[in-house]
């Protein structure tokens, strides 16, 4: 919690100097003004509080954190508060540091004169292109309430559905990572003490014997260049997707084509929040081509961003945004015809809405299917491990019992 250094006046007319624990300002002036002192100076310290350490990187702020956000801010200005005295009571309310750090700052900001999107565009990083828009809009038709519900309810879909695919994804994840750590502690520590057996022998191996032994040995000996690889995956892979644009297009291109998951999972993802942000921002106001470019950030796919951005060329032409969608395998045709039929009947943002619901359907479906797909396939690549690991020891056991 922020420190600030003060100068006081006792009623004894004493006066005294220190520091108090407060989050914002005016705080720290209420908590010393209930103590019956008299406020002379107020400052910020340059100090932090012995109790609050933090490390800046690893400080975000979640989806979650802005739909609580959105919530609150629409009720306490649909309930006539004044938007500054709102903000600072969420500020109060706020437990992630970086969010409350942001409210403060845009509470000053709006307390100051500036518009309240403005003030938000300080914080981008934050709240985002597609927040800062809606709220200017809803600022220029008198709307802002409705527009922050509709916001809070948009964002709370994409956290919804964030979070089932997560936790579709969980538990595969975990038996999948059992098994590695499992086969590479038998193939280490366990496997070379069998296979000892059999290499005294001097019995001819089978193939599979003979492999086993090899990966056994090679885990055994070069156990740290596997531990060297593994670390440089975890950390290369994101790094290179995150920071570099052919690997973030590679990730891109491979998760969007690849078999089961391309097509049933991935597509369905972007066409959703493509569908939902481009209906959100122009039944708040928004001409289409602001709001094409608009969605090619929220949309993070690198593929439908250039289908977005050739989008927006056409339509600015004055050519239909669905001859472009058209061209595109990515784009599922019925999302095509149904958004030319929209533009024709100047009901896009309706068409795009009924597009959303309809896929955010069809993909809880999928997840529901693949979670329980996964399952029995783990049990199936798992018995055909054990399987073969049995073989390789087994076979030449046998002859060795025969040979006896």
């Amino acid at each position: 919690m922020p420190l600030f250094n003060y100068k006081t006046i006792g009623k004894n007319g004493q006066r005294a100097e220190g520091v108090v624990d407060a989050v914002t300002i005016t705080q720290a002036q209420e908590i010393l003004e209930d103590k019956g002192l008299e406020v002379i100076s107020l400052e910020a310290s340059e100090k932090e509080s012995a109790f609050e350490f933090r490390i800046s990187f690893l400080e975000r702020v979640s989806a979650k954190d802005l739909v609580i956000f959105s919530r609150k801010l629409s009720m306490m200005i649909s309930s006539d508060m004044s938007l500054v005295q709102s903000l600072k009571i969420i500020e109060q309310q706020t437990d992630t540091p970086k969010l409350r750090d942001a409210l403060g700052d845009i509470a000053d900001d709006v307390d100051g004169g500036t518009k309240f999107s403005e003030a938000l565009e300080v914080h981008r990083n934050i709240f985002g292109n597609f927040y800062i828009s809606m709220v200017r809009n809803g600022e220029t038709t008198g709307r802002l309430d409705d527009v922050l519900t509709y916001l809070a309810d948009q964002q709370e879909k994409d956290y919804d559905m964030s979070s089932k695919i997560k936790g579709a994804m969980t538990y595969p994840a975990f038996i999948m990572a059992a098994m590695v750590i499992v086969t590479y502690l038998m193939m280490t520590f366990i496997l070379p003490k069998l296979t000892a057996v059999l290499t005294e022998s001097n019995l001819e191996l089978p193939l599979p014997t003979k492999i086993l032994i090899a990966v056994s040995n090679f885990s055994a000996e070069f156990w740290w260049l596997i531990l060297i690889v593994l670390i440089g995956l975890v950390v290369g892979i994101p790094f290179l997707i995150k920071k570099t644009r052919m690997g973030k297009r590679v990730f891109d291109i491979v998760m969007s084509y690849a078999p089961v998951f391309g097509k049933q999972l991935t597509r369905k993802i972007y066409i959703v929040r493509l569908t939902r942000s481009l209906s959100t921002l122009l039944k708040g106001g928004v001409a289409l081509p602001e709001a094409l470019k608009i969605t090619s950030e929220v949309v993070t796919n690198s593929l439908y961003r250039e289908i977005l951005s050739a989008t927006v060329e056409e339509v600015e032409d004055g050519n239909p945004m669905a001859s472009v969608f058209s061209r595109y395998s990515l784009m599922p045709s019925m999302v095509s015809r149904l958004i030319l039929i929209g533009e024709e009947t100047g009901n896009l943002e309706d068409v795009l809405s009924r597009l959303s619901k309809f896929y955010e359907r069809e993909l809880d479906n999928t997840v529901q299917n693949l979670t329980t797909l996964l399952e029995p396939l783990i049990l199936v690549v798992m018995g055909i491990g054990v399987g073969l690991l049995v073989v390789a020891i087994m076979l030449p056991m046998f002859k060795l019992a025969q040979a006896f």
